[in-house]
């Protein structure tokens, strides 16, 4: 579906990359009528997104929010010569990268943008200047998340960056899903700085009081934050499997419903508690008291919580098998007009775009059943 948001900005929304994605994904399309517009995002390469992205003939610019394979794969789809810029991580190692098919054909280039670089919009006809897109390095979500701040309107492209769950006087378990709560939070204030008024998201619908939603994302961890903190002292040794179970029946999360998913909400509120543990481990306001079995790699659940059944009879071995299973056919498989299937190695062979793994498939380096006291 397409969507004039504003004069400069298109959206196309394709459907969602995967099962911690409830939202449509957001494609977007920047410059007013007769430019050569600049597409943000791509999708994760389905079917229904090849009809859209081969119907762009009016773009050779493409800017990545970042390398997650939702946002990245479709790539692959864009039928004409590009010009793809991205944030310069870990694994981007030449500062532009030429680009040809397997006949020696120029597909286009890959480049390596700076935080507070800038990517304009121009005429077709007379070069002039339309829109001015500035990059923001916002990591958290990954490492090389940006945002994009739309100039000439004061529009925030977030990418990303916060989360595209409502927030509300109540939490809800998937309010986000980042590596690094550190910078998360830091680049939440960077954000705030801003003052966006409107905010168009990676995920899910307008934001209209920007500045007010990206403080309750602020306010949303620093509560998190807290009340881990007091059932640590409360508790003197506790796992963070039971810190969950403790925050879902907290005051945090009343009347969850129906809107809470067993076995995607859990998993993500977890991952969310162990960041915060890591940071207040990194502040020095807890620290590991017990560590069942001497596990200290990335095992997250012990066998018995394996075999254990949710309400709907499944055990957590066949959800994580079913969640496991279901990385690897989206990480392996790409739709090609033909039908063709390919590696998702052809993006990295092809573009020199290393996807990044998902912060819902990221093993936190400690188990489960690491147990937390106070520091205090």
């Amino acid at each position: 579906m397409q969507t004039q948001l504003t004069p400069r900005v298109l959206r196309i929304q394709v459907p969602a990359a995967g099962p911690y994605s409830r939202l449509p994904s957001n494609l977007y399309l920047v410059g007013s009528e007769g430019t050569r517009k600049v597409l943000v995002d791509t999708g994760n390469g389905s079917a229904f997104d090849a009809d859209v992205l081969r119907k762009l003939d009016d773009t050779d610019t493409v800017l990545l929010t970042h390398a997650h394979g939702g946002h990245a794969r479709g790539l692959m789809l864009l039928s004409h010569a590009l010009n793809v810029h991205k944030f310069k991580d870990a694994h981007s190692h030449n500062n532009r990268i030429k680009n040809s098919n397997d006949k020696g054909v120029k597909q286009g280039s890959l480049s390596f943008i700076l935080d507070n670089s800038c990517i304009t919009v121009q005429s077709k006809t007379s070069n002039a200047l339309d829109s001015t897109l500035r990059v923001i390095h916002v990591p958290g979500h990954s490492a090389d998340s940006i945002s994009l701040w739309l100039e000439q309107e004061q529009v925030l492209i977030s990418g990303d960056a916060i989360s595209s769950h409502p927030f509300s006087s109540k939490l809800h378990p998937s309010h986000i899903l980042i590596e690094n709560l550190t910078d998360y939070m830091s680049s939440l204030k960077r954000l705030a700085a801003l003052g966006p008024r409107i905010i168009f998201q990676g995920h899910g619908d307008i934001i209209t009081n920007g500045i007010d939603y990206i403080q309750d994302a602020i306010d949303c961890q620093t509560k998190l934050s807290a009340r881990i903190l007091n059932f640590v002292d409360q508790y003197r040794s506790i796992s963070s499997s039971q810190l969950t179970n403790l925050l879902l029946s907290s005051e945090l999360y009343p009347s969850l419903g129906s809107t809470f998913d067993e076995s995607r909400d859990r998993l993500v509120l977890e991952g969310t508690v162990k960041q915060h543990l890591l940071s207040l481990e990194n502040k020095k306001l807890v620290k590991r008291v017990v560590d069942a079995n001497g596990l200290k790699g990335k095992e997250n659940v012990t066998q018995n919580q394996r075999n254990m059944k949710g309400p709907g009879g499944l055990t957590y071995d066949k959800i994580f098998d079913a969640v496991q299973n279901s990385r690897k056919k989206d990480w392996s498989q790409r739709v090609k007009e033909d039908g063709e299937k390919e590696s998702v190695r052809a993006l990295n062979q092809q573009w020199k775009v290393h996807e990044k793994v998902h912060p819902a498939h990221t093993w936190i380096d400690f188990s489960n059943q690491v147990e937390w006291g106070s520091l205090a």
